[in-house]
């Protein structure tokens, strides 16, 4: 974090809360599964609750089938939309830990070619080729699986926390 510049910090900052948006897509995608099923399943249940009474009127919906076709509507956008999020997430990832990697090498590289001839001299060239590539390879897959792991932390604590709800309201909705 010490090695990085205010620019690459701020982008890390961003990927983050790109990470959290995934999770809260993640969230939304499988909340709505429940209405998504109950509308299919029993039909004729819906109606029983107010707050889809009031959103139905609200949207001009008064029979069963166009709610139906909506949930349904909803729960693809929903999906795709959460899929797509997911991907620029990883591939956001990839990117930023190829960014650092990048800057991490040109560093690597710059105290190599500043130090002193004497020093340069006195050095086997390829010694040093070998360790700061192999090194700058290491670094970026640490990176990268870094970056993993936080993205999936995040939504993993996101479909965690969204199934607390819905065992929650359910426990309710069945007691």
């Amino acid at each position: 974090w010490l090695n990085l510049d205010n620019k690459r910090r701020k982008e890390i900052l961003l990927l983050f809360i790109m990470m959290i948006f995934s999770g809260l897509c993640d969230m939304f995608s499988l909340a709505i599964v429940l209405p998504f099923l109950g509308v299919l399943t029993y039909p004729e249940n819906v109606w029983k609750y107010k707050v889809i009474k009031q959103i139905c009127s609200k949207l001009g919906i008064y029979q069963t089938t166009d709610l139906a076709i909506l949930i349904t509507v909803l729960f693809v956008f929903l999906s795709l939309f959460s899929a797509i999020v997911k991907v620029i997430n990883l591939w956001l990832n990839n990117r930023m830990a190829a960014k650092i990697g990048v800057d991490l090498s040109t560093k690597g590289w710059s105290k190599v070619l500043n130090s002193s001839y004497l020093n340069i001299i006195n050095r086997n060239s390829s010694d040093i080729f070998i360790t700061l590539t192999s090194d700058a390879d290491n670094t970026l897959l640490m990176l990268k699986d870094s970056l993993y792991i936080a993205s999936a932390s995040v939504l993993s604590t996101s479909i965690f926390i969204t199934l607390l709800i819905l065992d929650y309201k359910l426990d309710q909705f069945f007691s």
